[in-house]
């Protein structure tokens, strides 16, 4: 996790990312110039899945997002079920194949990447950590609850 655009330019042309879920509004460089400086010092092997996480859900907002290099776009707050629906649109790259989810359909591009053995699918247990932390906070909690699969937190 970064605080702002900076970072998130520096992170992602320092260390490999499949998916990097980047907010609109940050201080300092915004997600959109963040996108583009991503997009013009990564090789095309090396470049992420963008999906833009941003409160501004107006008309036009999305067709910016995408013009600067974003690959997708949810609104905040953030339903688990869009943010999956996001995830799988855009399966990891990295050690699997890349697919175009809208040409052949998402289930069909769910099952083209293949996965190593034992693992259970990442973006299931992504969702099961990120339901667990919200039920927490919606029970009161100011902790969130330990991960289910006895993973460490994040």
């Amino acid at each position: 996790m970064v605080s702002n655009g900076e970072e998130a330019v520096s992170a992602a042309t320092r260390l490999s990312y499949d998916v990097v879920l980047m907010d609109v509004l940050m201080p300092g460089v915004d997600g959109l110039e963040a996108t583009r400086r991503i997009r013009g010092r990564l090789p095309a092997s090396r470049q992420p899945h963008i999906i833009a996480m941003t409160a501004n859900v107006l008309v036009g907002d999305r067709e910016r997002c995408l013009e600067a290099g974003m690959d997708d776009y949810i609104g905040k707050p953030i339903k688990i079920e869009e943010l999956a629906r996001a995830l799988r649109r855009h399966p990891p790259v990295s050690g699997g194949l890349a697919v175009d989810a809208d040409s052949i359909g998402a289930e069909a591009a769910s099952a083209a990447v293949p996965r190593p053995a034992g693992l259970a699918d990442p973006i299931e247990r992504l969702l099961e950590r990120l339901r667990a932390r919200r039920d927490s906070y919606a029970a009161g909690s100011s902790a969130p609850a330990a991960p289910a699969d006895g993973a460490p937190r994040s």
